[in-house]
Formats: C-alpha cells, structure tokens, sequence
C-alpha cells in the first residue's frame, strides 16, 4: 500500500468478465487532467481566483514527487 500525500488511495479493483472496476480515494476537484483543462483555459477556479503561474509550478513539482514516490516503490 503507498503512503505519500501525492498519490491518491486505491482501495480496491473487481475484475468481472467483461471490464474491471476499480475504487479509489475521491478527489475533490475532480481529476487531474480536466482540473489542469479548465484552468489553462482561464477559467475561473471554485474560490473565485485564477490558478497563479506559482500554483502550476506547484503542482508540477508535487506531480513529480509523486510520479518518483512510485517509480522508487
């Protein structure tokens, strides 16, 4: 099981015949994906601003954590 603020939760998968099923922590903005969409078409963000240049930054740096968490794993 992983255990870094970077890599959200699996808790489970179900393999039935035809397609597997897979439960896994709730993001609360959604996936990363349509989240890093919607805000590098400008839109505004829930609290009402706009995702800053730094906050992008952020989530690259947090990103590859992550992505190096699992690769060391």
């Amino acid at each position: 099981q992983f255990q870094c603020h970077h890599v959200i939760q699996l808790y489970g998968i179900c393999c039935p015949i035809c397609s597997p099923y897979v439960v896994m922590e709730l993001m609360e903005n959604g996936d990363l994906k349509n989240y890093l969409y919607r805000h590098r078409q400008g839109e505004i963000n829930p609290n009402g601003a706009r995702l800053l240049e730094s906050a992008m930054i952020q989530l690259a740096l947090d990103i590859a954590d992550g992505m190096y968490y699992l690769s060391d794993e």
